[in-house]
């Protein structure tokens, strides 16, 4: 399998290389910006088709996961981009914003817990 993954991962690097000389676009902009746009959008797709398919448990894990891909790269781009435009940043997060990120947490693995018992709960009531 890793073999597979190996030569596979060649292809899409040769592919970049002459969809970059093709298109006229640098190697840096399709590797940096539309890569993972295309990437993320395919793990968002997933996700969906996961949730069609009441697979909720991952679909939640797969969104999750590309929410902190994305909010590890971005926050800190923003404050390097803060910087660049003089504007003082920092990593240093009050007192709120600390705390809706540990309620988001504990929410989030709530419902990952919680969730696969959801389906018996419901059979078990009666009305």
């Amino acid at each position: 399998m890793t073999v597979i993954i190996a030569i596979l991962s060649e292809y899409v690097v040769d592919t970049i290389e002459i969809a970059s000389d093709t298109w006229g676009i640098s190697l840096s902009f399709i590797t940096i910006i539309l890569v993972p746009i295309v990437g993320n959008a395919a793990e968002h797709a997933c996700a969906i088709i996961f949730a069609f398919k009441n697979k909720l448990d991952i679909s939640l894990g797969v969104a999750m996961g590309s929410a902190t891909q994305i909010s590890t790269f971005l926050v800190p781009l923003c404050v390097v981009v803060g910087w660049i435009m003089g504007i003082p940043m920092s990593l240093d997060f009050g007192l709120l914003q600390t705390g809706c990120l540990a309620f988001s947490i504990l929410l989030t693995n709530l419902t990952l817990q919680v969730l696969p018992f959801i389906p018996f709960m419901f059979y078990s009531m009666h009305f």
